[in-house]
């Protein structure tokens, strides 16, 4: 179509790539009003996408990443190898930015920056 621009968004998922294709619809593309159809099945796309991208790791994973941090944390020999190395800035910095994640999670939860609003 002449003066439209069409682009394409490449979405990979385990079950091959899906093509969702983006047209400039400023320059009167072919589909400046798409039909309900083209909107479902691109919204249907991006869902199946969303999904597979999100789902959660089995147990096992999340298990075993759990025992390796609990090892690590009552190592003494893993501390002071931080220690000496320099680790123990990065290690401090994380430990930083999840304490305030959870202080921003509270917060959110009372909806209130100081105490519970009872009112």
């Amino acid at each position: 179509m002449p003066g439209a621009n069409v682009d394409s968004l490449a979405l990979t998922s385990d079950s091959g790539p899906t093509v969702v294709k983006l047209i400039d619809i400023t320059n009167g593309g072919p589909t400046a009003n798409p039909s309900p159809t083209q909107n479902l099945a691109v919204f249907r796309e991006i869902c199946k996408y969303v999904y597979r991208s999100e789902t959660s790791p089995n147990t096992a994973t999340v298990r075993s990443t759990y025992q390796t941090m609990w090892a690590r944390a009552i190592n003494r020999e893993f501390w002071s190898l931080a220690v000496r190395s320099g680790e123990i800035a990065r290690i401090t910095v994380y430990a930083l930015e999840a304490y305030g994640i959870f202080k921003i999670g509270e917060i959110i939860g009372r909806r209130s920056l100081v105490r519970y609003n009872f009112n």
